[in-house]
């Protein structure tokens, strides 16, 4: 079931575009939406829609509010790509969740896998089907993906990590985001200097001034 992120949405200039919004829709289907699956509610949030890049606009918002009201399963994921701390109505959004049984919320965009629980909703980041950019396993930078089990009235999932099953807590939540700054800002790239590649440069996006290729970030 296809989440629709920036990469999705924006043009060559790094925009969220109507042209290829619509685009998305002729392909793959409406930019949110939601279906039910047993005793769950699964919803499909968009935090790209041109003109209300990072946060939840106001017609889908309506939307999602209804949705909720509407629901009379036991349990409701909510699947994003950016991360809901970063949205422009995050705390608003926290609020109206708290209202509802909601038990996961799912998202991507920074490329690492995250995990914090605050107030009964566990917020799970995800890089299942991208490139990390680092191999630092205490950062998140590791591949895997993510088994969600539901029984009745409990719900768990796991971090299923090369050939092994990890805790929800593997990663600590308060040195996530340090630690993978530190990492990102120490671990080398490879760059192309008047076509040579075997001259690497910090990941922070510098390089010599004779360069012809700036390094990309995630």
């Amino acid at each position: 079931m296809p989440v629709p992120g920036n990469h999705d949405l924006y043009n060559a200039r790094q925009q969220a575009d109507p042209d290829i919004e619509q685009i998305y829709r002729e392909t793959w289907g409406a930019t949110y939406y939601s279906f039910s699956y047993r005793n769950s509610l699964m919803i499909v949030l968009n935090t790209d829609a041109p003109g209300q890049e990072s946060r939840i606009d106001d017609e889908q918002w309506q939307w999602l509010r209804d949705t909720l009201n509407r629901n009379s399963r036991a349990h409701v994921f909510l699947f994003m790509h950016r991360p809901p701390d970063t949205l422009r109505n995050a705390t608003a959004l926290h609020e109206l969740l708290l209202e509802h049984p909601v038990r996961y919320v799912f998202y991507g965009h920074h490329h690492h896998y995250h995990f914090d629980e605050r107030d009964g909703i566990r917020y799970v980041m995800t890089n299942a089907a991208a490139n990390s950019g680092l191999t630092v396993d205490a950062v998140g930078s590791f591949d895997h993906f993510l088994q969600v089990s539901v029984r009745d009235s409990v719900t768990s999932f796991a971090v299923v990590h090369a050939d092994s099953i990890e805790k929800p807590a593997y990663i600590h939540p308060s040195d996530n985001y340090d630690l993978f700054a530190i990492a990102r800002e120490l671990t080398p790239r490879r760059v192309v200097l008047s076509g040579r590649s075997d001259v690497t440069a910090k990941s922070d996006g510098r390089c010599p001034s004779n360069s012809t290729t700036q390094p990309t970030g995630n």
